[in-house]
């Protein structure tokens, strides 16, 4: 029983940890979603910060701004699809005239 307590303060830390990093993984991906430079889109400035204050790898950060920006892509790739299938379908239709 006696290193039982320092495994559990441990695990506990971890916890918390990670449930920040989460947090601020989750910021940085909608903020991205806005643009990934830094000095035009204030809130993922902002984020940045914020994750660097709570010591959050590079790597972490990175994965998290690609993340956002390959949303915005499939978003805007989904967007352009949509707008291209509803123009041929009514062309496919018959004329009533």
């Amino acid at each position: 029983m006696g290193r039982q307590w320092l495994h559990a303060k441990r695990e506990v830390a971890s916890l918390k940890k990670s449930k920040a990093t989460s947090k601020y993984v989750r910021e940085i991906t909608l903020a991205a979603r806005q643009g990934s430079d830094p000095a035009l889109n204030a809130r993922l400035a902002t984020a940045l910060d914020r994750a660097r204050k709570e010591s959050v790898a590079k790597d972490v950060i990175q994965r998290a701004i690609e993340k956002g920006l390959a949303y915005r892509d499939w978003e805007t790739d989904r967007k352009s699809t949509r707008l291209n299938s509803s123009h041929s379908a009514k062309s496919r239709m018959p004329s009533s005239a």
